[in-house]
């Protein structure tokens, strides 16, 4: 792990120790007036600030360390990179010098259907641009076995390796 990684999962660490201890020290009951409910909901948001970066964060973190053991790829610092850039997710190169390109992919399926159209249409844009790019190694990174059930069920890319991070 980098300093720089370190320092960000010890800034999340310390925003979830401030949410447990406003969960344990307030109190919401369903009587409540619904300005109360929204104050809490208010707190708690600004407490967890936008925590789906957290969860991409550590799933860069995981892919990295894939490439590290499978490619042999030099360590990089995931933090280097904000949670919400343009470009891929996953851009270096192997210690040969073959460029790398992934997407990570956090999304848990918003139904007992499956993935949501929105949920779909962002897979299929992710993957539409891997398989566009210049690259050697092209990964679609997933974290959930239900979308990756999902996704392995039609079609990709025959360039495009899905890996899934457990």
């Amino acid at each position: 792990m980098t300093i720089g990684e370190e320092k960000y999962l010890t800034e999340s660490s310390s925003k979830l120790d401030q949410l447990k201890d406003f969960l344990f020290s307030t109190n919401v009951v369903a009587h409540d007036p619904v300005d109360k409910w929204h104050k809490h909901f208010s707190v708690v948001k600004e407490l967890l600030g936008n925590h789906n970066n957290w969860s991409s964060f550590t799933a860069c973190m995981m892919a990295r360390d894939y490439l590290v053991q499978n490619l042999g790829v030099p360590n990089y610092c995931v933090a280097a990179t904000h949670q919400n850039a343009t470009g891929f997710d996953v851009d270096t190169k192997t210690s040969k010098g073959d460029r790398i390109i992934g997407e990570v992919k956090t999304t848990t399926p918003c139904g007992a259907k499956g993935l949501g159209a929105n949920q779909q249409v962002s897979i299929q844009r992710d993957l539409d641009k891997l398989a566009k790019a210049a690259a050697l190694h092209k990964f679609l990174f997933l974290t959930d076995v239900a979308t990756r059930r999902q996704i392995l069920n039609q079609p990709f890319p025959n360039s495009i390796q899905i890996v899934f991070l457990n």
